[in-house]
């Protein structure tokens, strides 16, 4: 036990809303993951790119990511924006907040004759 995940008696457990709840069992292999991800992104209809991290965990650990955390992070790879730690402290709305300001000063992606 890495001290991540919460201690499950099985390594397995469950997610989703009460409507639609998915018994997930601990993937062993970073193929494991992968189809483990790909299955709760369609059942779970998230809408969203998904990155997944390999079995080992180490983007997980580098960026403190577990429960949940927002990063922005520049094309270059500087973090521009590191949220706190959910769910207290997970404001999506601080982020959108950065990202408002962002499209304000660099513009909206849209060539602009000077």
């Amino acid at each position: 036990m890495d001290g991540i995940l919460p201690e499950r008696q099985s390594g397995s457990w469950l997610m989703g809303s009460p409507e639609r709840q998915l018994l997930i069992e601990d993937p062993r292999t970073d193929e494991e993951r992968l189809a483990l991800a790909q299955h709760c992104e369609h059942e779970l209809e998230l809408g969203f790119p998904m990155v997944v991290d390999h079995i080992d965990d180490a983007v997980n650990k580098a960026y403190a990511a577990w429960p949940e955390r927002l990063y922005l992070v520049d094309v270059d790879g500087s973090i521009i924006y590191k949220g706190g730690k959910g769910p207290m402290d997970f404001t999506p709305d601080e982020l959108g907040e950065v990202l408002a300001e962002l499209v304000e000063f660099y513009g909206d992606g849209e060539s602009k004759s000077r």
